[in-house]
């Protein structure tokens, strides 16, 4: 290898999709460490369910459904820190509210890849 090579920066880390870390640091903060990790265990055993809840609102072109189901999602999203899934479900909680089900039914596929990094950034932390 030469000097130059060993010389060049490397790229950064992508962004993690959630921030989880920074959300047990507050509960470790608050000193009840151990129920921020039963939050995260509860968010992942519940996100399977809610995700099919917004998956079914879709296929169906139920607007209040849909409505629903995002923020729901939306608000656990806020919790464990995931930006990006968060601002995707309040896009599609927007365009349900707007009656735009195709454009709601277009951000299906990455809410669930967002939702997937999401579970599995949480699984790989849980002890």
């Amino acid at each position: 290898m030469t000097a130059s090579a060993r010389a060049m920066p490397t790229e950064p880390d992508p962004p993690r999709p959630a921030d989880v870390e920074a959300f047990l640091a507050e509960m470790r903060a608050m000193g009840v460490e151990a129920q921020g990790y039963e939050i995260l265990r509860i968010y992942v055993r519940e996100t399977h369910r809610r995700l099919g809840q917004l998956e079914d609102a879709v296929r169906a072109g139920d607007a209040d459904a849909i409505d629903a189901a995002a923020h729901s999602m939306k608000g656990s999203a806020g919790t464990v820190r995931a930006p990006r899934l968060k601002e995707l479900l309040q896009q599609v909680e927007l365009e349900a509210q707007e009656g735009r089900i195709e454009r709601a039914r277009a951000l299906l596929d990455e809410i669930v890849a967002e939702q997937g990094a999401v579970l599995r950034q949480i699984e790989d932390l849980l002890p």
